[in-house]
């Protein structure tokens, strides 16, 4: 009996401690392991869309800010060039007029939400460029560098960035004059600021493309030219001429039809489509008119 318990006692105390030491652990559940990392991989990423729309939000306070700080400095450096004038022009000889009464506190923080508001409806279709144009008049000294700022985050669009421009044409020329020229020392901004200033026809505005002329290439000193030349700036009209020598048709095409319409119609007989033997003549002619009556082109 005893020699029959032994062996029974032996095995059950082996059971006993193979219960007691460790077991190795199972093999994982692949699935169970992917939609672990899952849950993982979004929980990173709605931590980094939190952290994106933070950013987000913080750049575009600062762009309203430096957009409130634009308006600021242009209505500023407006207000010293009208005084260097006056104290230039002397004693005045006409009785003062009245100080004009202060213009009413504007909330600012107001004006930028409703920008964008404007702005947002525009791009979304939802208004037409009028009514963008008469939400943005009342605020435009703060309006103008934040449509900059659009233009500048939407270029190109071939649908979106001509509206922006021509609304950008309608604003007051002082709230305009230093966005534009931030905006000219950007090689990308140059044309559509060029078209904002020619839409103005503001001749001292225009002044601010003079420097950019030289070194250009054909297209953007198209651009330039036909602004300077429609703002009543005679520094376009040199370069307009020159460009009568392009092999480009359209580059010929809008710079004759600029020189056209300050020639009173007149154009000797050029023709963008016509072959350069053909042209050599009428560019004569161009450049006989330019030496005669460049110069004293616009003058009053």
């Amino acid at each position: 009996m005893l020699r029959l318990l032994l062996p029974l006692s032996a095995a059950l105390l082996a059971g006993c401690e193979a219960l007691d030491s460790p077991q190795p652990p199972a093999p994982d559940d692949p699935l169970a392991a992917v939609q672990r990392s899952v849950a993982a991989l979004e929980s990173r990423l709605d931590s980094s869309r939190t952290l994106y729309e933070e950013i987000v939000k913080q750049l575009e306070g600062i762009r309203a800010q430096m957009a409130l700080q634009d308006g600021r400095l242009s209505m500023a450096e407006t207000q010293m060039a009208d005084l260097e004038t006056r104290l230039k022009a002397g004693p005045a000889t006409s009785p003062p007029s009245l100080p004009s009464p202060p213009a009413p506190a504007v909330d600012q923080e107001a004006a930028i939400r409703k920008i964008q508001q404007v702005l947002g409806a525009l791009r979304e279709g939802k208004i037409k460029e009028l009514e963008a144009v008469q939400d943005l008049l009342p605020h435009a000294a703060v309006a103008a560098p934040l449509l900059f700022d659009e233009l500048r985050r939407t270029l190109p669009d071939p649908k979106y960035t001509p509206v922006l421009e021509k609304i950008l044409g309608t604003l007051p020329s002082e709230t305009l004059r230093t966005p534009l020229a931030r905006a000219l020392e950007e090689e990308g901004l140059r044309g559509p600021a060029a078209r904002v200033i020619r839409d103005t026809g503001s001749r001292d505005l225009s002044t601010l493309l003079e420097k950019h002329l030289d070194g250009a290439d054909e297209d953007l000193r198209v651009t330039l030219a036909e602004a300077l030349v429609r703002c009543k700036n005679p520094a376009g009209s040199a370069h307009l001429v020159s460009l009568l020598h392009s092999e480009k048709w359209y580059i010929q095409t809008i710079a004759i039809d600029t020189l056209r319409r300050i020639n009173r119609g007149q154009d000797f007989g050029y023709d963008p489509r016509a072959q350069a033997e053909h042209n050599r003549p009428a560019i004569e002619r161009w450049e006989e008119w330019l030496e005669n009556f460049g110069a004293a082109l616009f003058e009053e």
